[in-house]
């Protein structure tokens, strides 16, 4: 009877992630597709609209508060400490 490994090296760490990242960039969009049907087109930009209104509330939000340059920086050292920031 042989012995099993037990770790992943880099090559099977980075299948598995790309097969996460290309299963949630292509298969769930097809999902989506065929659920949505020809309303995907407006419900996506929809959601970009949100995501886009969002994004500027928290830009506006982090240079009115850390009015410095590096404004997401300052957020996330001021949150969750300068070690975790900078990962």
């Amino acid at each position: 009877m042989s012995q099993y490994k037990k770790s992943l090296g880099l090559w099977n760490s980075s299948v598995s992630v790309w097969r996460t990242i290309g299963s949630g960039i292509f298969v769930v969009p097809g999902i989506a597709a065929g659920k949505a049907g020809p309303w995907l087109t407006l419900l996506a930009m929809a959601a970009g609209s949100n995501f886009s209104d969002m994004c500027h509330v928290v830009a506006r939000m982090g240079v009115s508060k850390y009015p410095s340059t590096g404004g997401f920086y300052s957020i996330y050292s001021s949150v969750f400490g300068k070690t975790l920031s900078t990962t």
